[in-house]
């Protein structure tokens, strides 16, 4: 069965940030509601999927005690359009300084999986969906995830829908993309007085029993279920 973890880029969308940090030298880790497993449930819930370069250096900043990456993002390509972009144009992807949300390397062509960034932390930007999850990089007209980055292996057809492994060729994620349409994804209505409530509790996880922190996951999913939001 497959597993729900608390969303990083829900979380930060609402003024909350759910992470943990293990010790004061390690990086925070993420908790995704959703973790995805193939192309097929990346595309479901992806208004946006782009190839481009990063187009100068990554700044970083923090807000309310959290560190955030921004970096501009030249569009190559677009596979599948959404927010009126074409390509040539350049957009900000917000990252967090997460193991599970590595940050774009100037050196990869990159593949990404995004949506509209709303929220406090910055104005116009965009997130990856499923963080890691949805970050790619080109090699020899095949598509490899940031996830697994080591993975240029013989794959079988049956592997190469796993988003883990990868090495679909741009075609084929063409296709999937044509196959499978964009399904809005789902926005949360919260209260200030709920949001600040997940934020101290988000603060407080590492201290949390197993039982405590499930019933908090299973409290934002609930929430999570409850508007529909397309993208402009």
């Amino acid at each position: 069965m497959k597993k729900i973890i608390l969303l990083i880029v829900f979380l930060v969308s609402i003024g909350v940030l759910g992470c943990s940090r293990y010790n004061s030298t390690s990086k925070p880790h993420a908790i995704l509601l959703k973790d995805y497993s193939s192309i097929e449930e990346l595309a479901k819930d992806t208004p946006l999927v782009i190839t481009g370069k990063v187009a100068g250096n990554s700044e970083k900043f923090d807000y309310k005690h959290v560190t955030f990456i921004k970096t501009k993002i030249s569009i190559e390509n677009i596979y599948r359009s959404g927010y009126g972009l074409k390509e040539g144009d350049n957009i900000t992807l917000l990252q967090t300084e997460m193991e599970e949300d590595p940050v774009v390397d100037k050196s990869d062509k990159l593949l990404l999986f995004l949506r509209k960034y709303e929220g406090p932390v910055i104005d116009d930007a965009y997130m990856i969906i499923g963080l890691e999850k949805g970050h790619f990089f080109l090699k020899d007209n095949k598509i490899y995830s940031k996830a697994a980055e080591q993975s240029f292996i013989s794959l079988t057809e049956k592997d190469k829908k796993n988003i883990v492994t990868s090495g679909l060729t741009v075609q084929e994620l063409n296709d999937e993309l044509e196959k499978v349409k964009y399904t809005p994804n789902i926005r949360p209505k919260v209260t200030d007085e709920e949001r600040e409530k997940w934020r101290q509790q988000a603060k407080d996880m590492t201290e949390m029993t197993n039982e405590q922190r499930q019933e908090f996951t299973e409290q934002i999913r609930k929430t999570h279920e409850t508007e529909k939001l397309d993208p402009k």
